[in-house]
């Protein structure tokens, strides 16, 4: 069998799954009070402003999960748990600092449209803490901490009836909690990080 027989094969074979898996989901479940949604995800962020955050660091790729309950048919509340990765790039502003673990929980509400029954949008803010996690070119470690504000629109695509993906964008303020010298508190007494993310949604019946 060619590649083009073997390509229109599988095209096949998952226009056929697809038809079913469209067939046994073609009603959705209405959001409702008391059902709860998963998600999990990936996100890249980016470090904005002129202070300690965006001016010495580069971070990386991070991780979030989430778990909510919907109150109503268009309100929800939840709890975040977030990671983000860091490498220093001008450790000579920071105390000679290699790496830097910011790790987040924070509780969210918001309000969820239903666009069309496989397509949903929310909007959501949260309130939360963050442990910024340093250690240093000689191996000692030790954390500040901050109170963290976001707002977050999210667009959510129903596979089926209890699997989807959602992709989002983010923007988060952190308040840092760091006693340092009259002349750099405008350099560290906050942080502002632009996320957007992607990932996998289950929700139950």
């Amino acid at each position: 069998m060619n590649l083009r027989l073997k390509i229109l094969a599988l095209l096949l074979i998952f226009g056929v799954f697809n038809s079913s898996a469209q067939e046994r989901d073609s009603i959705y479940t209405p959001h409702y009070a008391g059902r709860l949604q998963i998600d999990l995800g990936i996100h890249h962020n980016f470090a904005l402003g002129e202070n300690f955050l965006g001016d010495a660091y580069r971070l990386k790729l991070g991780g979030e999960y989430g778990m909510d309950v919907f109150v109503s048919p268009n309100w929800l509340v939840g709890i975040r748990f977030d990671h983000i990765g860091s490498n220093v790039e001008k450790p000579e502003k920071l105390g000679n600092l290699e790496s830097t673990r910011i790790r987040t929980i924070a509780l969210n509400g918001g309000y969820v449209y239903e666009v069309l029954p496989q397509i949903d949008i929310s909007l959501l803010a949260a309130i939360g803490r963050a442990s910024y996690k340093h250690e240093s070119f000689f191996h000692t470690k030790f954390h500040d901490s901050a109170l963290v504000l976001w707002f977050q629109p999210k667009v959510g695509y129903r596979i089926t009836n209890n699997l989807g993906i959602f992709a989002a964008g983010r923007l988060r303020k952190d308040f840092m909690n760091i006693d340092t010298s009259p002349e750099l508190e405008d350099y560290f007494e906050q942080s502002t990080i632009l996320t957007l993310s992607f990932g996998v949604r289950v929700t139950t019946n």
